[in-house]
């Protein structure tokens, strides 16, 4: 059952233009960015399969594959308590509290979190800058979200290899500049690139992000699929961003 969840000082509630999904949002907090759009959507679940999302945010993701695939159990972990809270409200203000959970804490301690070799499903749209690199936003819920300040790379990777049943899926959004350390942090965690999809923003232009999947204890044999693009040669959205956007 929705419920109608006040809004703090500085927040306001979105449309997620799918299923009648709101989100509260806050400039100063998190908003979400495209990226976790076509993170979401990127994802394959089964019915009855438990999905841990790593560094849930403001919890977009989490909300958006409650009605993107049939998993019986969504569980967001975030380390930041602004981020959860505002998460937890939207899980409510949605009436997704029966289906979807979110837990305040460290993704280094997800295995005792959530349970070691019990997740069938791992996603995560994870901080793309090093620690030391790039100008670091003053607003420490800003920096966390962006540079590799609480977890790194291979955390968030040993993290999913620890949850990760046999044969289940990790699933990431990066920026491309990083794809030889996301493949290199995989391999090194027992989980197999098995599709990869560029993202490029237009036809002609570089792609500037990628998603890609892993299996735990997959053979080797990675596929790459069809780019996506974001615009279309006229500045409009694609035909793929329409589908998404409905």
């Amino acid at each position: 059952m929705k419920t109608e969840t006040p809004l703090r000082e500085g927040e306001r509630l979105d449309d997620l233009m799918r299923s009648g999904l709101r989100i509260i949002q806050s400039r100063s907090a998190y908003s979400f960015g495209l990226d976790s759009v076509l993170l979401a959507h990127f994802v394959r679940a089964g019915r009855g399969d438990l999905v841990v999302e790593l560094g849930a945010g403001n919890g977009v993701i989490a909300i958006l594959l409650s009605t993107l695939v049939p998993a019986a159990r969504i569980v967001g972990i975030e380390i930041q308590p602004d981020l959860a809270c505002m998460a937890k409200r939207s899980v409510e203000l949605n009436g997704l509290a029966g289906r979807v959970e979110i837990i305040e804490g460290d993704l280094l301690r997800a295995d005792s979190l959530v349970g070691r070799e019990q997740a069938d499903v791992v996603v995560s749209n994870p901080p793309y800058m090093r620690g030391g690199s790039g100008a670091r936003n003053p607003n420490p819920v800003m920096a966390i979200a962006r540079h590799e300040i609480a977890c790194t790379l291979e955390d968030v990777v040993r993290a999913a290899s620890d949850l990760l049943k046999n044969g289940g899926g990790l699933f990431m959004v990066h920026r491309t500049e990083r794809l030889a350390d996301v493949i290199i942090e995989m391999r090194s965690r027992g989980l197999e690139p098995k599709r990869l999809m560029m993202v490029h923003p237009r036809p002609g232009a570089a792609p500037g992000l990628f998603l890609i999947e892993a299996l735990k204890g997959g053979h080797p044999g990675l596929m790459g699929m069809p780019p996506l693009y974001v615009y279309d040669q006229d500045g409009g959205y694609s035909a793929t961003m329409r589908g998404i956007y409905g």
